[in-house]
Formats: C-alpha cells, structure tokens, sequence
C-alpha cells in the first residue's frame, strides 16, 4: 500500500519558462514486518521530487529509513528544511539573474566528472535547445551547489557560535539526501 501527500510546493517563473517544485512525502507500507539489522518496521516514508518544467515532470525520490545515530541521517522533515532551503535560493537566483547572468553563463554542473560521462546532457552540447530553457537547467543546478555550498556555511558558523555541539553527521546526511532527490529530478529532465 502506497500512500503519497504534496507536503511543499513552489511555482517560479524565469522569462517564458514556468518551473515549478513539489515535495511529497512517500509512504510505503508492507503486508508483513521487514527486518534490517538496524530496525524493523511494516512502513518506510520516502521523499519524492517533482520538478516541472514547461509542463514537463521530472522526478527523484530518496529512501529514507528511519533515523538511527550513526547509521540513518536523515529523514522527511530533513528534506523538507532542504526543500525550503533549496527553493528560497532558486528563487533568489532568478530574482537577480540579471547581476549572475555571468556567473551562470560559465557555470559547469558536469565539470567534476569525466567527459564521458552524461556526454549528451552536458548543456555546453545541448545547442539546439532555446537559451531560456538552458538558462532555467543551469539555474536549477546553479541554485543547488549554492544552496549546498550557504547550508554547508551556515551550519559551520552555527557550530562555532554554539557550546553545544551540532551533529554534523546528521546534517550532511540529510543535504545529501535532499541533494540527491533534486539532482536525480533535474538529470531526469533531461533524459
């Protein structure tokens, strides 16, 4: 039994291009208990990604055991906290695109990986697809090495500034997470 709510959602708008973002929590249940060396339980709650573009849905999903310290970072209200995290600087960057048009421009999501790899999405190769359609890909992945790049940040001055210790395991576990969900969505985009 398959079970699947709209927590968040967020529609941008970027020259002739609508993006929109939907963040649904997923819930499996089973018909008998299943059993990890961790825990057991009859249900899993997933995350599912929705990025929609020019009508276009793509999606990303992410297991999401339940928490367990050391071994399970994150969970749904994690990814949530990124959902709204990511979607704020999406929004920023469309908002001043004109001042990071630039930036943006030059910017490589695939410049980490080999050439061999997503070959046919690199954008530098995608020249029959419209400018505006490019920049709204490149702004998506743009936005989401930023977002990653200022909660990374944030969570460092957090920890200096507080005696209390931050578990950043935990943390890093659940931006992986999200991570991972909003760049599968944007890869199966453009599949």
């Amino acid at each position: 039994k398959i079970k699947l709510e709209v927590s968040n959602m967020i529609s941008l708008q970027h020259n002739n291009c609508s993006v929109e973002f939907k963040l649904s929590e997923y819930v499996i249940e089973t018909r008998t208990l299943f059993g990890t060396s961790h825990s057991s339980t009859n249900s899993r709650t997933n995350a599912l990604f929705c990025v929609k573009i020019n009508g276009i849905e793509s999606y990303g999903e992410v297991g999401l055991p339940p928490k367990k310290k050391g071994v399970y970072f994150a969970d749904y209200s994690d990814v949530e906290y990124f959902f709204d995290y990511y979607t704020k600087e999406v929004e920023n960057v469309i908002t001043n695109f004109g001042s990071l048009e630039e930036e943006i421009n030059q910017y490589n999501p695939f410049k980490e990986l080999p050439e061999r790899y997503f070959s046919v999405t690199r954008l530098s190769q995608l020249t029959n697809e419209s400018k505006q359609l490019e920049d709204v890909v490149k702004i998506l992945f743009f936005s989401l090495d930023k977002s990653t790049e200022n909660y990374k940040n944030e969570l460092d001055e957090n920890n200096n500034d507080n005696e209390e210790e931050i578990d950043k395991k935990q943390m890093f576990g659940a931006l992986r997470a999200s991570y991972s969900g909003f760049e599968a969505a944007i890869l199966s985009y453009w599949a």
